[in-house]
């Protein structure tokens, strides 16, 4: 059986040499590759250098740029929304397209938090977070995170608490109908969209350690498996 093809939202960045570029991290391309799968980039389709530019400065997307998109998005089995310094109006489009079409995602850190954000506000685009007050430091740290019974992660990993890592400063809102994970201070660290098979964001990053960590594996393996779901028992039959 073909492996599923795995789209990585790409981000921008500006090399040493000054040149804005979008790309994908090698941790994840890593992770994926060694879960089974296959990672292809998925490139925003507006015609304009991103890096230091807001969602607003960059404006919305037009009809053509969307068509653009989804046929990016028509190649893939599930999609790795990845961290970041801003999201876009792209990627709010493509978890639309991954609900209406019961693709697997999964967010890491600012990917974590645009999918939080897509759920929880009216504004699907602008950035709700806020900035984190607590005595845990969430960045470039180690610390706990408590899961929720009734979360997929937990059915996944059989522990109430996991040690994860943690490199961020900002936090999304609380919403109790989506967010299944929370650090001791109560930092929402996982995101869960209802009734869905695996639409999961996490606000540590798993490809940093996947090596050395049983359950960064465990996360991506069943990733990888519910793409080989959709691909064969979902996306042949639409």
């Amino acid at each position: 059986m073909q492996r599923p093809i795995i789209g990585i939202v790409e981000r921008p960045e500006l090399q040493t040499d000054s040149v804005s570029v979008t790309c994908s991290y090698d941790g994840n391309r890593a992770s994926i590759l060694k879960s089974g799968g296959i990672p292809i980039g998925i490139l925003p389709t507006q015609p304009i250098s991103y890096f230091g530019k807001s969602p607003v400065k960059v404006g919305e997307l037009n009809i053509f740029e969307k068509e653009a998109l989804e046929t990016q998005l028509q190649l893939c089995d599930g999609f790795l929304l990845q961290g970041g310094n801003t999201w876009y109006e792209y990627d709010a489009f493509i978890i639309e397209y991954a609900l209406k079409h019961q693709v697997p995602l999964l967010g890491i850190c600012l990917g974590m938090q645009a999918l939080a954000n897509y759920l929880t506000n009216e504004n699907k685009v602008l950035d709700k977070t806020y900035k984190i007050e607590s005595d845990i430091n969430h960045n470039n740290s180690e610390h706990i995170v408590r899961l929720t019974r009734d979360s997929i992660l937990y059915g996944l990993l059989m522990q109430r608490e996991i040690k994860v890592n943690s490199y961020h400063n900002y936090r999304a809102h609380d919403n109790e109908a989506v967010i299944k994970g929370y650090a001791l201070d109560g930092t929402p660290e996982v995101v869960e969209v209802p009734g869905e098979r695996f639409m999961i964001g996490l606000q540590w990053h798993p490809e940093k350690d996947y090596d050395t960590n049983d359950d960064s594996r465990k996360i991506f393996n069943r990733f990888i498996d519910e793409a080989v779901y959709y691909k064969r028992f979902i996306k042949e039959y639409k």
